[in-house]
């Protein structure tokens, strides 16, 4: 079945055979003992979600705390047995296929990205396999043990000798196949596979080995700072020598059909695995309807199919039937009803409006603005400063290139700047802001924009580069006029961090009314705007 973004990942997938090892305490804080689930059916926290695309979300802090002796955190799925931990000896080996993507990773003090574990064999104390993402590069390492004394780091490589590259957010599938000393790793990404083997080596023969697959981080906050997550969009193991359940014939990727190689897997084997999310404006193909204005402003027609409307007129409107539509146009445009896309074009300074559905509005190379209206939208702003509004519904807006103004109004929102010095606004509900790239501000109102139980999210606040906007706000309720924040202390009006929550009590009862979760504990006054 397709993913389903609106369901708890336990009902995308078949996770009876997954316990989840997550960085927070039982308390949700960082002073603890690692919270451990093995029940995923319904479960679903900050740490574990279902994406917007409907992919298991899986996410962790360098703070976060750690299992056993680790040093780093991690939010990790771990095989599990009719119910108890999995142990497997070489002789009755296994696979495990992976589809994923690396959202982002955190960042290290000089300014690199972290490198993360994307999926593990461990056995005992040690690890056969432990699979890394690093700034693009894919590799896994061979753990040392008894007999091994050093880490042994190998390579994927192509037909051809080369190596793969995969940047973030781009999906890929990986495997890994274990059969009594003869262990096989398979990468397939960008329509190339790519393999490395083994003879796993003296000292395994007495472990008991499990799979393990999802984030694990290689740094803390010793070294860096931020968060990383990934997003599985299909997950499978075997123990019976069968392969993996193919990919649907839809995917562009089809893996070599070795017998007891895992080839790409779909839902925890119970469904059917989505390709990755296809560009949001895909240009007219031979069976799609294209109609024109002419350049003048009209009624267009269209039909019960996928339709391309060529808009040059404001004053255009659409007549649908029904189908997957798309308007591409060159002059300011509201949406029609029906229309599911507005992809503007050319470089001018035009403006893109949506209607009352749930819409997809793309600007072009120039200056946009760009509002959703009521409904679920997904705003892209593409080259040029541009203004981006979500007004009602929970909305997911990117800024793309230039220094971009981000707004999600009402609704349970998603924020994301990109590259340059954009300015994201924390508006009503409980919103999710990534600056990204640049030096970025976010900003705040009125108290209802991030409080107690509706705390927005900052995901990569970057102490010395970005700015806290709080002037607007008035610290102490209990005074005429609008008084500043102070900051640290203790009292009405001052700013604490606690928890990596930067919070405030505006009234004097003693309970924090304003409350900004910062995932990262490194902030600083002079990171504020009082």
């Amino acid at each position: 079945m397709p993913l389903s973004a609106s369901v708890r990942p336990g009902q995308n997938f078949d996770l009876r055979d997954w316990k989840l090892q997550l960085p927070v305490d039982s308390a949700g804080g960082f002073a603890g003992r690692y919270t451990e689930i093995k029940d995923l059916s319904s479960y679903v926290s900050d740490w574990f979600r279902t994406g917007s695309d409907g992919a298991m979300v899986l996410q962790a802090p360098v703070e976060g705390v750690t299992t056993g002796g680790a040093r780093y955190a991690r939010s990790e799925l771990r095989e599990l047995v009719g119910g108890q931990n999995a142990a497997w000896t070489l002789d009755q080996g296994g696979s495990m296929a992976v589809a994923m993507q690396v959202d982002y990773v955190p960042q290290t003090f000089d300014g690199a990205p972290a490198k993360v574990v994307v999926g593990q064999i461990h056995g005992g104390d040690h690890q056969l396999v432990r699979m890394y993402w690093e700034n693009g590069t894919v590799y896994w390492v061979n753990g040392r043990n008894e007999v091994q004394a050093r880490d042994a780091h190998h390579e994927f490589k192509d037909a051809q000798g080369r190596t793969p590259q995969v940047s973030l957010d781009e999906t890929f599938t990986y495997s890994f196949a274990v059969k009594g000393h003869a262990l096989t790793l398979t990468l397939q990404a960008d329509g190339t596979t790519y393999t490395s083997s083994i003879t796993i080596g003296g000292g395994w023969d007495d472990n008991r080995f499990y799979f393990k697959a999802g984030l694990y981080l290689g740094t803390n906050e010793e070294t860096s700072r931020g968060e990383g997550q990934v997003s599985i969009y299909g997950i499978d193991v075997r123990h019976d020598g069968a392969a993996v359940v193919d990919r649907p014939d839809t995917t562009p990727v089809e893996p070599p059909n070795e017998p007891g190689t895992p080839t790409a897997p779909v839902n925890g084997g119970t469904g059917t695995l989505p390709p990755p999310p296809p560009p949001p404006a895909p240009p007219p193909t031979s069976g799609s309807g294209v109609v024109t204005d002419g350049g003048s402003g009209r009624v267009l027609q269209g039909t019960s199919g996928n339709d391309v409307f060529v808009v040059s007129h404001k004053s255009t409107t659409v007549r649908d039937l029904g189908g997957q539509d798309i308007a591409q146009s060159t002059s300011d445009w509201v949406m029609s009803e029906g229309v599911e896309t507005l992809a503007l074009q050319g470089s001018s300074n035009i403006n893109g409006v949506g209607s009352n559905g749930n819409d997809v509005i793309i600007g072009n190379a120039g200056a946009n603005f760009l509002k959703g209206n009521t409904g679920d939208d997904a705003l892209s702003g593409n080259g040029g400063d541009d203004r981006l509004f979500g007004s009602a519904g929970n909305d997911l807006m990117q800024g793309g290139d230039g220094a971009d103004l981000l707004d999600g109004s009402a609704g349970n929102d998603r924020l994301e700047g990109g590259a340059g010095n954009d300015i994201l606004f924390g508006s009503s509900q409980q919103d999710s802001l990534t600056g990204a790239e640049g030096a970025d501000t976010f900003v705040f109102t009125a108290l209802s924009h991030s409080r107690v139980n509706a705390a927005d999210v900052i995901t990569d606040f970057t102490s010395g580069a970005d700015r806290i906007d709080l002037q607007a706000l008035d610290a102490d309720t209990t005074r005429d006029g609008d008084q500043a924040f102070t900051w640290g202390g203790s009292g009405i009006g001052h700013l604490v961090l606690q928890n990596r929550h930067l919070v405030a009590d505006l009234n004097g009862d003693g309970r924090m009314d304003f409350d900004l979760d910062l995932r990262s504990a490194r902030i600083q006054e002079s990171d504020i705007l009082l």
